[in-house]
Formats: C-alpha cells, sequence, structure tokens
C-alpha cells in the first residue's frame, strides 16, 4: 500500500488575527486536495507565510489608521494589501471602510461587495459596523446585505495546488513545489512523500537537518516510525 508522510517544517510567522472583526472571520488555508493549477500568477508555497505575514500587518495598521481618522493612510495600505492577495476578503472589507469614510461611495460599495464575493459573510457585521454608515441609505447596500446573509460555502482559493507525493530514493526524501504545502492553521509547511517499501520499524524520522532534525526526533522518540507515518496521515486527511 502506498502511504504518505509530512514532514513538519517551521514557518517563518505566526497564523495571527487581524485586528478588525472582518478580518478574524478569514479561514486560513488548508492543505490542498489535488486541484486544477491555479494560473502563473500563483506564488510559490514558499513564499506563503511571508506573504500571509505582510497581509496581516496590513490589515491591522489599516485598522489602526481607520480608528486614527487617517482613511486616505488606510486606502492606501488596503489597495496595496488588495494587490497583494486579491483573494482576501478582508483587504476588501476594510478598503470599503476607508473609502465609505472618505464619502467614495461607488468604490466603497464595490469594495464590500467584492469582501462578500470573496466569503466576507457577516451580514450582522455590515449593518452595524459604522465605517459604513454613510452607505446605510443607498438601495446597492441593502442587496450586498442580503447577499452576504444568503451566501453558502467559500469560494475556492485559487492559490490552492495540486501536489503529489515524492518518492523516497536511496532514503533520501526531496521537498519542492510538487509535493510541498503550507497549513496556515497549524504554521507549518507539509511535504509529502511515499515508500518504495515499508520502512523499518527501528527507523528514524528524519535524518540531520541541526536542530529542526533534533527536534523532530526527540518528538517522536520512542514511537514506531510506521505509527508516525499513520499519525500524520490522519492530520493530513
Amino acid at each position: 500500500m502506498r502511504r504518505a508522510i509530512a514532514v513538519a517544517l517551521l514557518a517563518s510567522v505566526t497564523c495571527a488575527c487581524l485586528s478588525s472583526e472582518a478580518a478574524e472571520q478569514a479561514e486560513p488555508a488548508r492543505p490542498a486536495k489535488p486541484t486544477q493549477d491555479a494560473g502563473p500568477q500563483r506564488p510559490s508555497v514558499f513564499d506563503l507565510p511571508k506573504i500571509r505575514g505582510q497581509y496581516v500587518q496590513m490589515q491591522i495598521a489599516a485598522s489602526a489608521h481607520i480608528r486614527a481618522g487617517d482613511y486616505a493612510s488606510a486606502e492606501k495600505l488596503c489597495r496595496e494589501s488588495v494587490a497583494l492577495v486579491p483573494h482576501g476578503f478582508p483587504g476588501h472589507y476594510n478598503l470599503a471602510c476607508a473609502l465609505a469614510r472618505q464619502g467614495k461611495t461607488t468604490d466603497a460599495l464595490d469594495s464590500l461587495a467584492q469582501a462578500v464575493a470573496l466569503g466576507f459573510r457577516d451580514a450582522a457585521k455590515i449593518q452595524v459596523d459604522q465605517d459604513l454608515e454613510s452607505l446605510r441609505g443607498e438601495d446597492r447596500f441593502a442587496e450586498i446585505v442580503e447577499q452576504a446573509s444568503k451566501a453558502k460555502g467559500k469560494p475556492e482559493d485559487p492559490w490552492r495546488r495540486a501536489v503529489t507525493p515524492r518518492q523516497i530514493e536511496n532514503g533520501v526524501a526531496l521537498v519542492g513545489e510538487d509535493n510541498t504545502v503550507w497549513d496556515a492553521r497549524l504554521n507549518v509547511f507539509q511535504s509529502l512523500f511515499k515508500f518504495a517499501s515499508k520502512p523499518a520499524e527501528n527507523a528514524e524520522v528524519v535524518l540531520e537537518h541541526g536542530e529542526v532534525g533534533r527536534a523532530l526526533r526527540m518528538q517522536f522518540k520512542g514511537i514506531s516510525h510506521q505509527r508516525v507515518v499513520d499519525m500524520i496521515d490522519q492530520c493530513i486527511d
């Protein structure tokens, strides 16, 4: 039976919540099952922790600017964050707030509608958010609230990627774009491998790799290699 294991590598950024309530609803990307290629603009999987960290900090800073009444600076940051992660709804929602505060009604409604289309579903939040007060008399605002309340499910993440376990050859397991995903929930990379045959019962979970390797060996000390494989398979599933 073909088996797959995941090696957890420490990511470079903590998966922090955004400062605005709308941003807190953003669901971190999960390891993807094989899916259709999302196109050439998708970033490297190894850049995702850094990108998410930048995106989170942009939302925190934009929210601070809005609270301070510096709506132009908030708008600038939100536009930069939308360019960085176009499919993230927090950037679009915060942009709508910054635009509404400046009286840019049409653009604000466009951004709010985009946030809903990208997965923002908190219709109650939209109705009471003071940053959106200037939009409430607009017919389109009511339509957007209704769309948020009735929408089901979440749009497909365009950065999801197909991954295929790599064959371990001569005891060497190579990590690359084609067999690695980043799990933002656990804040780890997961690299998938397959064995040509069942591994030895007393095999080390990882060899060398300095401090990370020592930490993993200590973590799984006394646990059979096959049990490690089973445990990580369950996490992936």
